[in-house]
């Protein structure tokens, strides 16, 4: 395991931190190796029960790393399907995972970093916390389970509205709409997510274990998990190799709006 994802365990209770708070725990791809290797290892621990999943400093994760796409724009280089593929295997890890899984969404989960965070069962937001799936801003279509996981939350036409725009989700709103669980005060996001992680720890797991079984078979469908990430790697791959893209990049970077021209 790198240095990306923090991994604490106390009272039956893992907390897995994206600890890179100076980038805003922005992700890579050995971002995401780091956390597959932390949540097997709280999945293959007998004595956890519960998992906080969260991010270090002021946010959850600002979504994926822009240098890393600046250092691919640079070369003229795009991603492979086979590279994309990892974002889809944790966002469904997660979501398979038999314990009970709450993320503490401080500050901004955007792009990658809202699709990490739909991928937990709970999710305990503060007025600060604001979701956006963002990718649309960089002339890409999405990774990390993030249309899956709205469509299945919220239905077709809420998931098309946030997958388009991109628009920001405050965390009073994800509440009303059902993407977030409870919104408390900023000084008491840390003790609701513990307060309800303790709460489930103490219940029955096996139990648990089953409802979230039958739960991913029948609304979830996650039998469909293979056939969507590999189109979602596709996509995202097809999509790096765009002038779309690259003006995204750019335009991010010079703090301007992007001029797509649909190439």
């Amino acid at each position: 395991m790198g240095n990306f994802a923090e991994v604490k365990k106390e009272n039956g209770i893992a907390t897995i931190v994206m600890n890179n708070p100076k980038m805003g725990n922005c992700v890579d791809m050995d971002s995401y190796i780091d956390l597959e290797a932390a949540f097997s290892d709280v999945a293959a621990d007998e004595d956890v029960a519960a998992v906080v999943f969260t991010g270090a400093g002021k946010h959850f994760s600002a979504g994926g790393n822009i240098k890393y796409f600046v250092n691919r724009v640079n070369r003229g280089e795009g991603f492979q399907a086979e590279e994309m593929s990892i974002t889809s295997k944790v966002g469904f890890q997660i979501r398979r995972l038999e314990k009970p899984t709450v993320a503490m969404v401080n500050g901004c989960a955007y792009g990658a970093g809202c699709g990490l965070a739909l991928a937990c069962d709970f999710r305990i937001v503060a007025p600060s916390t604001s979701f956006s799936t963002a990718f649309i801003g960089l002339g890409l279509p999405g990774d990390t389970c993030g249309a899956y996981f709205l469509g299945k939350m919220l239905g077709a036409a809420k998931a098309t509205e946030l997958m388009m725009t991109g628009n920001p989700v405050t965390g009073e709103e994800a509440v009303r709409i059902g993407m977030a669980t409870e919104l408390v005060p900023e000084e008491q996001l840390a003790e609701a997510a513990y307060k309800l992680a303790g709460r489930l720890s103490r219940g029955p797991l096996k139990a648990y274990a089953q409802q979230k079984a039958l739960i991913n078979e029948f609304v979830y469908d996650l039998a469909r998990f293979g056939e969507y990430g590999q189109k979602e790697a596709q996509a995202m791959s097809d999509a790096t190799y765009t002038e779309d893209f690259r003006e995204g990049v750019h335009a991010f970077l010079e703090k301007r709006r992007a001029d797509f021209t649909g190439k």
